[in-house]
């Protein structure tokens, strides 16, 4: 018996990493103009796809509503968020080098700095989204884009942030 995830399927990592850029490409994205760094990325990528698990994040209570973005039932919910955050990583790293191949992604910012940056102009190209997704961009547009890096690591508790530079 197969068993089908999208945590381990490449192809939909480059459909989630395509609705990121698009929202950094359209969107009035105040991080160092219109670039994404690699961390941040996983973190945006961890909640597109698993997005009944912004219950587990510390949020204002302004923004409280966004942790009822999908219920939870047996089927989705996820015992230990920080091992499947880190195992989702080496799918990301397949999908990223995947559209540096395609020329989406400048390879040399990348490489140097640890960005994501678009090279060509994402509107030829044809991706899904659903209304949850726009839901879960929205929360990143509201709140997580306004914080950095390390504050939005402490909130998600996916990552270790206790020894890390602002």
């Amino acid at each position: 018996m197969i068993i089908y995830h999208p945590l381990t399927d490449v192809f939909h990592a480059m459909n989630r990493c395509m609705i990121i850029l698009k929202y950094i490409e359209n969107s009035n994205y105040k991080l160092k103009g219109k670039v994404m760094n690699i961390e941040r990325y996983r973190i945006y990528d961890y909640y597109l796809l698993f997005p009944n698990d912004t219950r587990n994040t510390s949020l204002p209570s302004g923004y409280r509503s966004y942790k009822k973005l999908k219920y939870q039932n047996k089927f989705n919910i996820i015992n230990n968020q920080k091992t499947v955050f880190k195992r989702l990583k080496s799918i990301q790293d397949i999908c990223i080098n995947n559209l540096i191949s395609y020329n989406i992604i400048d390879s040399k910012e990348f490489k140097e700095k640890q960005v994501l940056q678009l090279i060509s102009n994402t509107s030829k190209i044809t991706f899904t989204k659903t209304p949850i997704d726009d839901l879960v961009l929205a929360l990143f547009s509201e709140y997580f884009d306004k914080i950095n890096v390390k504050e939005l690591k402490e909130r998600t508790k996916l990552t270790e942030h206790r020894y890390e530079q602002s």
